[in-house]
């Protein structure tokens, strides 16, 4: 809900999970109601409600929390992983008191839990430890994690002892969300393919990867992920206004029409990279807005080293191990 500004989705959460999504960015405000109980001395009941930025999406953390549940009893060797951060409201003692009191005793049950006495589960652990279970990415109490990870700060003194789920900041994030202008589109597309190179080489295995393909603020959420002119499937292109003669070496990756160079979405950017086998290894979580079921297939293709039924219904790749 919002408009072209602030919609990110177009599927329903339960179509999302039911497409192939396993990641959810999540962004709560708290929300007070009277309290039923004329006992004064009682507090006034508080929850969440889902907000992007000031505008409400029309839905509580509670019915949220309730599809997840109800996909993970249906499947119960999925897992989902939901990062949760406070929006519009600025009261992080709260927030973190208010999951505690009413989230994690109400949905305990189907909350993945830290287990800091086992070897690497506390912060990394396998899927077979996941299974069943809502992963918290804990983007809220901060104090209780270290400092977002940054390539300059080789250590991190902070203490790491989170109480809902595993450390958004322990994940090396790309996040390049402010584009002024649409020209700014390529340089978002850089971000995005070195994060992913980053995951590829596994040169350091036990990194979490987080890469995010989207972008706002001065550009239109639609736009960045499919260079087109309105959110329509099917839309028209979005030309640059440079002709690809006079700029032949400029943004290489966007497509040179009858001369021209015009703009292309960092979905289908991702989607091209993955096909013509430029990332077969790893390529992180993958965070985006309206995905396509290519793009969404293509990413779960990739932890196959033998084709499977899905992905050999997909166009052949160069040298994709899954094609």
């Amino acid at each position: 809900y919002g408009g072209d500004a602030v919609q990110n989705q177009s599927m329903a959460l339960n179509f999302q999970l039911e497409s192939g999504i396993r990641v959810l960015d999540i962004r709560c405000a708290i929300v007070e109601n009277r309290n039923p109980d004329p006992d004064p001395t009682k507090p006034p009941l508080a929850f969440f409600n889902i907000y992007h930025g000031i505008i409400s999406q029309r839905v509580s953390f509670d019915q949220v929390l309730n599809v997840v549940v109800q996909f993970l009893n249906d499947h119960k060797r999925e897992t989902v992983l939901i990062r949760v951060k406070e929006e519009r409201t600025n009261d992080p003692a709260r927030f973190a008191d208010i999951f505690r009191r009413r989230y994690l005793h109400l949905y305990e049950k189907y909350m993945w839990k830290r287990n800091p006495t086992i070897q690497g589960m506390a912060d990394n652990p396998t899927l077979g430890e996941m299974r069943g279970k809502i992963v918290i990415l804990q983007d809220f109490a901060r104090w209780q994690c270290p400092r977002p990870r940054r390539d300059d700060i080789p250590e991190n003194p902070f203490p790491n002892s989170p109480q809902f789920g595993i450390c958004y900041s322990l994940f090396a994030t790309q996040d390049a969300f402010f584009l002024r202008t649409n020209m700014d589109l390529y340089q978002k597309w850089i971000y995005v393919q070195n994060h992913m190179a980053a995951a590829n080489s596994c040169s350091q295995p036990d990194t979490k990867y987080m890469n995010y393909l989207t972008a706002s603020k001065g550009v239109l959420p639609y736009f960045v992920v499919s260079g087109h002119w309105n959110p329509a499937t099917g839309a028209a292109r979005l030309g640059t206004g440079r002709s690809a003669r006079r700029w032949p070496t400029t943004w290489p990756d966007f497509p040179r029409i009858e001369g021209s160079i015009y703009y292309e979405g960092t979905n289908t950017l991702v989607y091209d990279a993955i096909r013509t086998g430029r990332y077969t290894k790893r390529v992180g979580i993958i965070m985006t807005d309206f995905p396509g079921g290519g793009l969404i297939e293509r990413i779960i293709c990739i932890n196959y080293e033998k084709p499977t039924p899905m992905c050999q219904r997909l166009p052949p790749c160069e040298g994709w191990r899954c094609g």
